[in-house]
């Protein structure tokens, strides 16, 4: 009798154990999520969650945009500048803020005046929420703030115990 695997069983395991990667790569993901650790292997160790995003003056800035869903729009209308953002299709623009926030605030004569990031495309239900506050700022303070931002994933917080037995028997599972 032969135990080597047909034509189609071997198709059929390559499938299952890149189904199998794909599976715990999303586990790793999600344990690490659970147990506030490393997510990405270390490439979201320096990842700050902002409620507004923080530029400096007078330098080139990138902003790169990824859509899951729909068409969305990057706009930033007192920068000139707007992108689409295609699903599947990642996107970027450079621009060179030359005001301040605070200099455009003396300038129009508003102290609340501030810059946003909107979605320009009538994306869906939550069209009208999707903006982001941008301040512009001097390097000096650019550099104060980041500075006291602390990463949302730590280097150096290990996966508890039981999350790193479990991604052994998942890994070795064949």
């Amino acid at each position: 009798m032969n135990d080597d695997p047909t034509e189609e069983e071997s198709v059929a395991i390559a499938e299952n154990k890149a189904k199998l990667k794909r599976a715990q790569g999303h586990y790793n993901r999600l344990t690490a999520l659970d147990n506030n650790a490393t997510l990405f292997d270390g490439t979201a160790n320096d990842d700050i969650l902002l409620s507004e995003i923080q530029i400096p003056v007078d330098e080139p800035v990138l902003m790169r945009f990824r859509a899951r869903d729909v068409i969305h729009s990057a706009y930033l209308p007192y920068f000139r500048v707007q992108m689409n953002c295609v699903p599947g299709m990642p996107t970027q623009f450079w621009f060179k803020p030359t005001k301040t926030t605070a200099q455009i605030r003396q300038e129009k004569n508003d102290p609340k005046f501030d810059y946003y990031l909107f979605c320009a495309k009538i994306c869906g239900a939550a069209h009208f929420n999707m903006k982001i506050k941008v301040v512009v700022e001097s390097r000096q303070d650019y550099d104060k703030w980041l500075a006291s931002q602390k990463p949302r994933f730590q280097k150096d917080e290990p996966m508890k115990a039981q999350a790193q037995e479990e991604t052994k028997e998942v890994v070795s599972t064949k």
